[in-house]
């Protein structure tokens, strides 16, 4: 902290004791403003500075996902097959009074028997299919190394842990589901 916050005269150019009660009320306000600011100011460094990633199991894969980008995690979500349905769609599941269309995470490693859906913070109509949470992890965004496949708009990059863990992005797993169904994004 700074050290001219707390002198007398950083707040008023009175000296320590001659101050009225109106004047030691602005001070204790000024510093508990520049406190709060500095904590503010802190958290919001460190958020834009770290990503958090949950990492999923898929089938007999793994993949993470922007922890920021799912609204809702459902466990032991009761999937209802959708007849006819398109590529990819396992079906629906009723969360909170509503339906979410749940579609594999990943096409190349579709999850089994999905044990949670993680639904999507941007469309919580559409949900994704995983067999378990594996971790949680908190890196520097630094860490996720730009994706092999750059074309991929899904891939976001590979984070580097004990075996690298390819990190999706739900938002551009939903705009692709739109774009298919000719919606807007």
């Amino acid at each position: 902290m700074r050290e001219d916050v707390l002198k007398p005269e950083a707040v008023s150019g009175t000296e320590l004791g001659n101050e009225s009660g109106d004047e030691i009320v602005r001070r204790a306000a000024v510093l508990r403003d520049t406190f709060d600011r500095r904590f503010r100011d802190a958290a919001e460094s460190t958020r834009a500075e770290t990503v958090d990633v949950l990492a999923v199991a898929i089938g007999s894969g793994r993949v993470g996902v922007i922890v920021e980008q799912a609204a809702h995690i459902v466990a032991r979500p009761t999937l209802v097959a959708i007849p006819d349905a398109e590529p990819g769609c396992r079906g629906v599941v009723g969360y909170r009074g509503r339906l979410v269309a749940v579609y594999d995470l990943d096409a190349a490693s579709a999850a089994p028997e999905p044990k949670i859906v993680l639904v999507a913070r941007r469309d919580p109509s559409v949900g994704f299919a995983a067999s378990s949470v594996l971790g949680y992890h908190r890196a520097p965004r630094s860490a996720i190394l730009a994706p092999s496949d750059a074309t991929d708009p899904t891939r976001i990059g590979v984070l580097q842990l004990e075996e690298p863990l390819v990190v999706l992005s739900i938002d551009a797993l939903v705009e692709r589901l739109v774009r298919s169904e000719g919606g807007e994004p």
